[in-house]
C-alpha cells in the first residue's frame, strides 16, 4: 500500500506572498544547496542521526539547522519531492561538499525533528506519531518548500485527528495544503462554537484565501439557520411522537390536564389521513426554544440532549401527573429524534471550499 495520499497540484497556493511557507516559516526563503567543499574544521561541528538514517548505501547526506545529517537515497526524495530536481542540482553545482565516504551533502533549513519526522513520512514503514499542530505545520511548510507530489497519509491523518482539539488552526492548513476532505472535516468541527477563525493567529492566516475564509463563515451561518430551523418548528416529527400533543381542537387552548398549549403543524398522525395540527404543551415548545436559543452558539445536534436542556422541560412536565407520566415514556426518545433531525440537516449543508 502506499504510503501516499492526496495528489498536490501544487501543494502551495499560487502567489508568491501566500505560500505555505511564507506564512509558516517566514525567517528562510531559499532553496537546499549544497554547501562548500568539505571543511576538516566544519566537519568536527555535524553529528550523525541514527538509524534508519545511517545507512551504508546511501547516496546523500541531508545535513539540518543543527548540522545533523541524515543519510538517504536520492530515488525515493525525487520520487516524492519534485522541487529537489537532483539530477539538476548536481550539474550545476560546482565544488560539492562531501561526506567522509564522498556522498555529496545537501544542507536544509530545517530543524533535525522536521527532517526526521518528514524522512519518515516518505520512506516506507512506520507512519511517525504526529499529536501537535506545530510539528504538522513545519511539515506542511517543508513538504511545499521541496515540491511535494503529496501529502503523505500519515499527515492527513494526524489532520484529521487534530481537527477536533484545534478546528480553526486545522481548517487554515488544510485549506493551504489543497486538502478539501480535511477541511470540511475541520469546518464541521468549528460549529461546537462558530467564531469564524477567530482562535487563528493573524501571521498563519496568510496561507489561506479569502475565498476560503469566506467559505467557512458561510458554512457556519448556514448550518446555524439549519439547525434552528429544526428546533423552531415541529414540522419534522410525527404529533404521535411528541410528548403530550394531542390531535388539535380548535375551541381549546389547553390539555385536559389543564396544562398551557398551543396549535402545532406537524407531520401529522402515524395514518394516511391524520390532520397535521396537533396541540401540543408549552413545556415542550419552552424545551425546543431554548435548544434553538442555545443552538446559536453550539451549533451540534447534542444541544437538544444536554442537561440544561433537559432538565427545566423535565421539572415543568412533573409538576403535572399526567405531563409526568407522558415523560417518562415519550420525552426521551423525542429528544433523541431532535438531535438526530439536527445533525441530518447539518449534514445537508456542503462547505464550497476553494482548493
Amino acid at each position: 500500500m502506499s504510503v501516499f495520499s492526496a495528489p498536490l497540484s501544487p501543494l502551495s497556493i499560487p502567489s508568491p506572498s501566500h505560500t505555505l511557507v511564507s506564512s509558516l516559516q517566514p525567517s528562510w526563503n531559499g532553496s537546499p544547496q549544497f554547501g562548500n567543499k568539505y571543511t576538516a574544521a566544519y566537519r568536527g561541528h555535524a553529528k550523525r542521526a541514527g538509524a534508519p538514517w545511517d545507512d551504508s548505501d546511501a547516496d546523500l547526506v541531508l545535513r539540518s539547522a543543527e548540522d545533523v545529517e541524515f543519510r538517504v537515497h536520492r530515488v525515493i526524495l525525487a520520487r516524492s519531492l519534485s522541487a529537489f530536481d537532483l539530477s539538476s542540482l548536481f550539474t550545476r553545482s560546482g565544488e560539492q561538499e562531501l561526506s567522509e565516504d564522498g556522498i555529496p551533502i545537501l544542507r536544509l533549513p530545517d530543524t533535525a525533528d522536521t527532517v526526521a519526522i518528514l524522512l519518515s513520512a516518505l520512506y516506507p514503514g512506520p507512519a511517525p506519531t504526529l499529536t501537535d499542530l506545530s510539528a504538522v505545520r513545519s511539515l506542511l511548510g517543508s513538504l511545499d518548500r521541496y515540491g511535494a507530489r503529496f501529502v503523505p497519509a500519515s499527515i492527513c491523518s494526524a489532520l484529521e485527528a487534530l481537527a477536533t482539539a484545534e478546528p480553526e488552526q486545522t481548517y487554515v492548513l488544510a485549506c493551504a495544503a489543497r486538502l478539501a476532505d480535511i477541511a470540511r472535516i475541520a469546518a464541521r468541527a468549528t460549529l461546537r462554537a462558530p467564531r469564524q477563525l477567530a482562535p487563528v493567529p493573524r501571521s498563519n492566516l496568510g496561507a489561506m484565501t479569502a475565498l476560503q475564509y469566506h467559505a467557512l463563515v458561510l458554512y457556519q451561518d448556514d448550518c446555524r439557520a439549519a439547525a434552528r430551523g429544526v428546533a423552531n418548528s415541529f414540522a419534522w416529527i410525527a404529533g404521535d411522537d411528541i410528548p403530550g400533543a394531542v390531535a388539535a381542537d380548535p375551541n381549546r387552548s389547553s390539555l385536559e390536564c389543564g396544562c398551557p398549549a398551543a396549535h402545532e403543524q406537524t407531520e401529522g398522525r402515524k395514518g394516511a389521513h391524520a390532520p397535521p395540527y396537533y396541540l401540543v404543551p408549552e413545556w415542550v415548545r419552552k424545551y425546543m426554544a431554548a435548544v434553538a436559543e442555545a443552538l446559536t452558539k453550539d451549533v451540534r445536534g447534542e444541544v437538544a440532549r444536554k442537561p440544561a436542556m433537559i432538565i427545566p422541560a423535565l421539572k415543568e412536565a412533573f409538576a403535572c401527573n399526567e405531563c409526568g407520566n407522558t415523560v417518562e415514556t415519550t420525552f426521551t426518545a423525542f429528544a433523541e429524534k431532535l438531535q438526530h433531525k439536527i445533525e441530518e440537516r447539518i449534514a445537508e449543508v456542503h462547505l464550497e471550499v476553494d482548493t
